[in-house]
């Protein structure tokens, strides 16, 4: 019998007790992305579900006190990662806590069947200063209003964190490692704008492919193909996950929240790929007998004359269907179809690469949304040398920022395959790196096979105004390829082809940061509220 067990009071087994306690499915799993808001739990009038809250909470503190405390205990609990995830977090619930929050003794007498305390938040002031930076950064176009209740000065107003559920989670601090934060932060805004329209408090990040339109500028998540696409345009800034201003469309109303419809991007990484990425992105070919100087080739990025034909012109939203395909073609004005050009380039293949491949079929089933917001189809209208170009941003491709390399530029041995192109010649390229099984001409969606194979890296010289980098970037959503990011004065030409080919990405897309250091946008002046 445990009760009978001489060592039942040891720390040891106190600390295996908890975990068994804490890991039973009728607590809070904090590690599920639903239950990561955590006031949620607490700020509440259900005197029941607050109650469960802080028993767990408790045994939570128990847990973390007794596994941080100075023993030999330590050194033979194991590790920690090998424990259930709910309890891990359960831990880093209680370390939030105890670095944030202060339980203080009532300043008033209460009836004998009352018990009340006051919470203390160490790092409100903190969290106040990140969150008007926040907003000056990005802009927000009501911040005067919000400096005036993030000071307090009004005693009929709440306290902050009294505003909302995401008010008490952000000034208080208890949050939990994830992609919550963002989410967190933008709603607190939300929440402390008097201003602000019910329409633009139903933000969740349970729907992360979202953005919101309000007041002449529109904001994104990073985890939005518009926003990832559209953070490359001018005077764009990032902070927290989010993107903007950004500019607005006509196609939706003055103040709203937005789903965009994205399909997961072509192709994926495979055990075979990760296990080959040293032989796909060696200098040269260790097997090889004898390497001759001119197997090598120095590639310099054409700084001179960037493409200049190229603007945006404005954003686009329809609402998304169930029937809607993903084969939607980038037309001009006129019914020419250009067909892609041949390769100009060709060589050896460089050793180790895997050869997987997969179906995609042209339909896509989407994720629907039956409530508010509404779920749109978003594609940018690009001006192209004197013709509208419309581009549907149809995948969630990401855009992967360049490792820097030193003591560059290096040379790149010629296995290494690769098509140079400017911008404005992407219009000519079709299917990039697919196998087409169709002749070009139908709308029906017909299949393609997307062979994870690097067999040829394209490279766009996305120099000059930052329009060209725009379009790169919602060209390769359109078709569904993943590009690598590179700064020219941060790394080569050479290793970003060689770091392509080792994560297995086909494109890459070069910009050059010095060269749009003229048209940076000025900061916002945050003296306008100083007498």
């Amino acid at each position: 019998m445990h009760a009978d067990d001489p060592h039942r009071f040891e720390m040891g087994r106190q600390v295996y007790d908890l975990i068994d306690v804490l890991a039973r499915p009728e607590w809070i799993d904090f590690s599920q992305l639903e239950n990561q808001i955590v006031p949620e739990f607490f700020y509440r009038d259900d005197s029941a579900g607050n109650n469960k809250f802080f028993h767990q909470l408790l045994l939570s503190l128990e847990l973390f006190l007794r596994i941080t405390s100075r023993s030999p205990l330590n050194n033979s609990l194991g590790q920690r990662h090998s424990w259930p995830v709910k309890v891990r977090y359960d831990l880093i619930l209680a370390q939030r806590w105890l670095e944030n929050v202060e339980i203080e003794s009532p300043a008033s007498t209460h009836p004998a069947a009352q018990s009340t305390v006051t919470f203390h938040f160490q790092n409100k002031n903190n969290q106040v200063d990140i969150l008007r930076n926040f907003g000056w950064t990005l802009k927000w176009p009501n911040m005067p209003e919000v400096e005036f209740i993030l000071s307090e000065v009004d005693t009929k107003e709440k306290a902050v964190e009294d505003r909302s559920v995401s008010c008490m989670s952000w000034f208080t601090g208890l949050m939990l490692p994830g992609k919550t934060m963002p989410w967190v932060i933008m709603k607190t805004l939300i929440d402390c704008d008097p201003d602000a329209p019910p329409s633009i408090k139903s933000l969740s990040h349970l729907a992360p492919n979202a953005g919101l339109q309000w007041r002449g500028s529109t904001y994104w998540s990073w985890e939005c193909i518009l926003g990832r696409v559209l953070g490359a345009a001018k005077g764009v800034r990032q902070i927290c996950g989010w993107l903007g201003p950004l500019p607005t469309s006509p196609e939706l109303h003055r103040s709203e929240v937005v789903l965009i419809k994205q399909a997961p991007p072509l192709g994926h990484l495979t055990p075979s790929d990760i296990h080959n990425m040293a032989a796909n992105s060696e200098s040269f070919p260790e097997h090889e007998a004898n390497v001759h100087v001119d197997d090598f080739d120095m590639l310099e990025p054409d700084l001179e004359d960037p493409t200049d034909n190229i603007r945006i012109e404005r954003l686009n939203f329809q609402p998304a269907t169930s029937d809607s395909q993903t084969l939607m073609r980038i037309l001009p004005p006129g019914p020419q179809k250009p067909p892609r050009p041949p390769s100009s380039i060709s060589g050896r293949s460089a050793s180790g690469r895997s050869t997987s491949s997969r179906s995609i079929s042209g339909r896509s089933n989407f994720s629907m949304f039956p409530n508010e917001p509404t779920l749109y189809d978003a594609s940018i209208t690009f001006a192209i040398a004197s013709k509208s170009w419309r581009v549907y941003l149809r995948h969630d491709t990401p855009f992967i920022a360049a490792y820097p390399c030193k003591n560059g530029p290096h040379v790149l041995f010629n296995a290494y395959d690769f098509r140079v192109v400017r911008p404005d010649k992407l219009t000519e390229i079709k299917n990039w790196g697919s196998n087409i099984i169709d002749d070009g001409e139908s709308e029906t969606g017909s299949e393609i096979y997307y062979n994870n194979e690097v067999e040829e890296v394209l490279i766009i010289e996305a120099f000059g105004v930052c329009d060209n980098e725009v379009f790169a970037r919602a060209w390769c959503s359109y078709w569904g390829l993943a590009a690598l990011v590179a700064d020219v004065d941060k790394t080569c030409v050479a290793c970003a082809v060689r770091e392509a080919y080792a994560a297995s990405i086909k494109v890459v897309i070069l910009n050059c940061a010095r060269m749009n250091l003229g048209n940076e946008v000025e900061d916002v002046d945050r003296t306008i509220l100083e007498v």
